[in-house]
């Protein structure tokens, strides 16, 4: 395909239309590109894939494996389709350092407060593994949420501040109305993060349990 100049991105196979296998190299900067312009989310995947594997390796410049994070943080923040965000999010947490800087905290904090269910719900998770209980209020917060994978991801967040607060917090839970009882699951996972041998006779309990609808099966 003659062309009077090089293309900034090539977007071969779009979406995956055509079974085949191909092999074609592509420089950092056309990744970037096409992650920024491309309307095909699989090929913005595997670019982002790609662009991971740089940022983990050992040769990336320090303003390489910048410009990888920020372009990462672009596209969480985008107004794309949620998995593709969601799958965003996850190849951030491979590359970034912890404990999270400023930048990352916020970015979180910002999609616990706006976002909803899957998005939320790993942001929550991400946040979480700070073991930060100066984020308590957040998850305790989450627990009024609709969705019960949101709650779910708030209650091991709870856990894993080892707050004072925390058994508390979490044994209430089994008081709260959920569908199938999806809030004692909840509290279990939640517990177990915690660590509070007070919960052993609960989680016993729990056990001896073989009517309530559904729950029991997980």
């Amino acid at each position: 395909i003659p062309l009077s100049k090089a293309p900034l991105y090539v977007n071969f196979n779009y979406e995956e239309t055509f079974l085949c296998e191909n092999e074609y190299f592509i420089e950092p900067a056309e990744h970037f590109e096409l992650i920024k312009n491309s309307p095909d989310l699989l090929a913005k995947q595997r670019s982002m894939d790609r662009l991971v594997e740089i940022a983990k390796d050992s040769f990336p410049s320090p303003d390489l494996k910048s410009k990888i994070v920020n372009a990462i943080k672009n596209e969480i923040t985008s107004k794309s389709y949620w998995r593709y965000r969601n799958y965003a999010l996850a190849s951030l947490r491979k590359i970034i350092p912890f404990p999270y800087d400023t930048t990352v905290i916020s970015l979180l904090i910002n999609m616990i407060k706006s976002e909803a269910s899957w998005l939320k719900a790993s942001a929550i998770s991400t946040l979480g593994t700070t073991a930060d209980s100066l984020y308590l209020a957040l998850y305790i917060d989450a627990l009024n949420d609709k969705s019960d994978r949101v709650i779910n991801a708030a209650a091991i967040a709870i856990g894993k501040t080892k707050s004072s607060k925390a058994y508390e917090i979490l044994m209430n839970l089994e008081h709260k109305h959920s569908w199938k009882n999806q809030n004692r699951i909840s509290a279990l996972n939640g517990l177990e993060q915690l660590g509070d041998q007070r919960a052993a006779d609960y989680a016993l309990n729990c056990l001896l349990d073989n009517r309530s609808p559904r729950w029991y099966l997980a």
